[in-house]
């Protein structure tokens, strides 16, 4: 993984974790630590998104939305450094609006199926 990659899913993380509660050093240093060893195990791989196939959206209330989008990873690597093909990969989320701010309260990817 590269320390770009890296980065930004800290970011992201944090981002929304500070959504909710107020992160301190302390929380920050254990989720980077936790983080660096999730991207450590070998079925973790560095690549990169090409972009969306699809998004859509379905609103289920005023406050609830659920959303699916397809994503094509491409220049995956194993563990090993192997270059792996391109890749789909499905996403399905359920935002809920919180004090007028819309927070995913859960997050289901799909098993990676070859692009064709």
């Amino acid at each position: 993984m590269t320390n770009k990659l890296l980065a930004g899913l800290i970011c992201v993380f944090l981002v929304s974790i500070s959504a909710t509660v107020a992160a301190s050093e302390e929380d920050e240093a254990l989720i980077l630590e936790t983080l660096e060893f999730i991207f450590s195990l070998d079925f973790v791989m560095a690549g990169e998104s090409e972009g969306y196939l699809f998004n859509d959206i379905t609103f289920l209330s005023n406050d609830v939305a659920l959303v699916r989008s397809k994503l094509i990873r491409v220049n995956q690597q194993t563990s090993s450094v192997q270059l792996m093909p391109d890749r789909h990969i499905n996403h399905l989320r359920v935002y809920e609006r919180r004090s007028g701010q819309w927070l995913i309260v859960s997050h289901m990817i799909s098993q990676a199926q070859l692009r064709t």
